[in-house]
């Protein structure tokens, strides 16, 4: 199996804007130990890619407080995909 990923963030005043992208794609005449229960296991098909996307958006509310919205994508399967609404204090 290969894996490939890449993350970009971009910071605008109190904003930072953020992506990061895994990729996994199943290399010929490799096993595929990570198939989904979601995957029909009696089909001799193999996946030949998967991306997983998390976007994130954070706003600087001062004094250490971050509110933020995370948002993460499996294109492979729909019951892992989530969003997070928060705030984070640091000190």
């Amino acid at each position: 199996v290969d894996y490939t990923g890449y993350s970009a963030t971009y910071k605008l005043d109190a904003f930072t804007f953020g992506v990061e992208v895994q990729q996994e794609k199943l290399v010929a005449g490799t096993t595929d130990f990570f198939k989904d229960a979601a995957d029909d296991a009696s089909s001799s098909a193999k996946f030949d890619d998967r991306d997983i996307g998390t976007y994130f958006v954070k706003y600087s509310l001062g004094g250490g407080a971050t509110a933020y919205v995370e948002s993460s994508d499996d294109d492979k399967n729909d019951e892992t995909n989530i969003t997070t609404v928060g705030v984070s204090y640091k000190f």
